[in-house]
């Protein structure tokens, strides 16, 4: 309702806009879907701030005017790699903490941060979004009935939600 008594304010304020389930710029088709959302999203938003949630951060660093966060599938796996197998127990307690800190904001919009900073500032970036984009690719298919990946990925969407 802010932005409505006093327009001119927010109409200065820059888009704040989070990439989700990016995976690594190392895959060129990664890469060139990556270029062409980030160009079209800054022509199409001037000045917007845009948060990239990659697997492999590192490599995504050579976007001018992004921010790179590590994404919510490193809390729990060595993603970059498809490595679930270890961390398959600790999805459960994530998506638990995860549930519980969505709903805290939804309900009282209190910010609830994790001791780690690297995960804190995914938080953040959520927390502050005014949209919230899943990445182009292959990020929704599976081998099998269940996979951990698809699941992480779709949850990574609803969080948003």
């Amino acid at each position: 309702m802010e932005c409505f008594r006093n327009w001119v304010i927010c109409l200065a304020d820059p888009m704040k806009i989070l990439i989700i389930n990016v995976h690594s710029a190392l895959n060129l088709g990664d890469d060139a879907i990556m270029r062409v959302t980030v160009d079209g999203l800054q022509r199409k938003f001037p000045g917007s701030q845009i948060t990239i949630a990659a697997n492999d951060p590192d490599s995504w660093k050579k976007y001018q005017g992004t921010e790179v966060v590590s994404s919510l599938c490193t809390w729990v796996a060595d993603c970059r790699l498809g490595y679930w197998r270890a961390a398959i127990y600790r999805m459960p307690l994530y998506l638990v903490v995860l549930l519980l800190i969505s709903l805290f904001y939804r309900l009282f919009k209190k910010e609830i941060f994790l001791r780690s900073a690297k995960k804190n500032r995914l938080l953040m970036a959520y927390y502050q979004a005014d949209m919230v984009l899943s990445c182009g690719g292959g990020n929704y298919y599976s081998h099998k009935a269940l996979s951990p990946g698809f699941l992480w990925t779709l949850f990574a969407a609803f969080f948003a939600i």
